[in-house]
């Protein structure tokens, strides 16, 4: 191998370091949407971060800072903080990687975490844009035009299922529920509400022992109206 191809290579592999090391602008969701990564690019050419994510019984994340060469520098790092994060892009998202994970807790409740896979969404599944669908889907629904809600949602549901929050999700399944039924489409409104029902129980005290306090308090009054939603489409 001579002299020129070696130096071909050498370059070849440095792009390839380098644009592995620097994440592309842009939000990334978790699966299951638990967490979310926005990255920016601030003044002078430089990479901005923050973190926000969701563990059991309420507990959260929050973090941010710019990143240099893959790397996260934090701002206001708590003091004698030794966390170390590091993002690792491909074409598909961002694996946020934690040097040691004890060394990040003091920005985490004791129940969560934020490091893991973080994904580029699907159209029409970024943040926002669920924003926009579930308020347009409103707007038809209040007007009692459920032929045009429907799809609406139905679509946001399947598209964007795997990164769609737990709590989110029941929500959706339960809207699509009722509209289903005002559509005398009652088979499908009990499917499409039978995997909350599936996930989280029948009864109250089921909910209570299977999940924590806070993660309890808030899938009951969505799983109620799965209980009700299944009553009433199998009339």
């Amino acid at each position: 191998m001579n002299a020129y191809r070696i130096a071909c290579i050498a370059l070849l592999l440095s792009a390839v370091t380098a644009s592995a090391a620097e994440p592309a602008p842009g939000e990334y969701i978790s699966d299951r949407g638990w967490g979310t990564l926005n990255i920016s690019r601030i003044k002078g050419g430089k990479m901005a971060f923050s973190i926000s994510s969701i563990g059991a019984n309420g507990h959260s994340c929050s973090l941010e800072g710019t990143v240099r060469d893959g790397e996260a520098v934090l701002s206001n790092p708590a003091p004698g903080s030794s966390c170390h994060v590091s993002f690792e892009a491909d074409q598909g998202g961002i694996d946020v990687v934690l040097g040691q994970p004890d060394d990040c807790r003091d920005y985490c409740g004791m129940r969560a975490t934020f490091d893991g896979r973080y994904a580029v969404p699907a159209a029409g599944c970024h943040n926002s844009e669920r924003k926009a669908t579930q308020a347009k889907f409103s707007q038809l629904y209040k007007s009692q035009d459920y032929d045009s809600a429907l799809p609406v949602l139905q679509t946001m549901l399947n598209t964007c299922a795997g990164t769609l929050f737990w709590l989110e999700e029941a929500q959706i399944r339960n809207d699509l529920a009722v509209t289903y039924h005002h559509l005398q489409r009652n088979e499908e409104c009990l499917a499409v509400v039978q995997p909350t029902i599936n996930a989280y129980g029948t009864t109250e005290k089921e909910i209570q022992e299977a999940l924590p306090p806070s993660d309890a308090e808030s899938i009951l009054p969505l799983a109620k109206a799965a209980w009700f939603n299944a009553k009433l489409c199998s009339k």
